[in-house]
């Protein structure tokens, strides 16, 4: 008897555990479909990690990224697909994405669908070596989010790459880091982050010195048709090596 009440019991607590998650779930969603009206979808995080590492004198730089974007609106207005930026300089190590669905108060995993191999086609530029890796989302509906992990080796560690806290499409939170091994110098440049609040703190994580530069809740930049390029416009972050011990 007393089995089948704490049976009776945990059926409820997790039915009332999933009715106060969807709940939740949905005030989530029409915060941000009140707050983007104009926009499809909404990166609701973005984070990059940058690992500057020092073996015996040669340096390698690597790069782990995740993304995660929430569905905003219907189907017909929605990116189906997200890319990922190679070439023989960048080497993509390994990816991951899927589909998070909310049915009945859980969240359900769903794998991507077929992934699309292409060369970078841009005017003016000859013979790009420049790809994208298009991945495909299934199952994607209002509430959907996309998620995507990736990882990067920079085989050029002296080629590297600018990131951006905000753009022409909504942005919530992102954040980068560069994790540095003693014996590097690193250097940055903060270009276009004059009117913007950004979190910066530099600490030691085991040995390596970490650097941090956090951005939530930027405002959209406005995109017009005869608006400067990107890199005059929108607020983003230049690192490099200055120096580094070679023996």
């Amino acid at each position: 008897m007393t089995q089948v009440l704490l049976q009776k019991f945990q059926n409820k607590f997790v039915l009332l555990f999933c009715l106060v998650y969807s709940l939740s779930f949905a005030q989530d969603l029409t915060t941000y479909q009140e707050k983007y009206k104009s926009y499809s979808e909404v990166i609701l995080q973005e984070f990059e990690d940058i690992y500057f590492t020092l073996n015996k004198g040669k340096i390698n730089v690597s790069s782990k990224h995740y993304e995660e974007i929430l569905i905003l609106e219907d189907k017909s207005r929605i990116s189906a697909t997200e890319s990922i930026y190679n070439s023989d300089f960048v080497i993509i190590k390994n990816f991951e994405a899927f589909t998070i669905n909310n049915i009945s108060g859980k969240n359900v995993k769903i794998p991507h669908g077929k992934v699309i191999d292409k060369r970078l086609e841009r005017d003016n530029i000859f013979d790009s070596d420049t790809r994208l890796k298009h991945i495909f989302y299934n199952n994607l509906q209002v509430g959907s989010k996309k998620i995507l992990k990736y990882e990067l080796n920079l085989k050029d560690p002296f080629l590297l790459h600018r990131f951006t806290f905000q753009n022409y499409y909504p942005a919530f939170h992102k954040k980068i880091r560069l994790i540095v091994d003693p014996g590097i110098q690193i250097g940055y440049l903060l270009t276009n982050t004059e009117n913007y609040t950004l979190d910066f703190k530099t600490y030691k994580e085991k040995n390596k010195t970490v650097y941090q530069w956090e951005a939530k809740d930027l405002p959209i930049i406005s995109s017009e048709e005869f608006s400067p390029s990107s890199s005059k416009v929108l607020p983003h972050i230049n690192y490099y090596i200055k120096s580094y011990e070679s023996s």
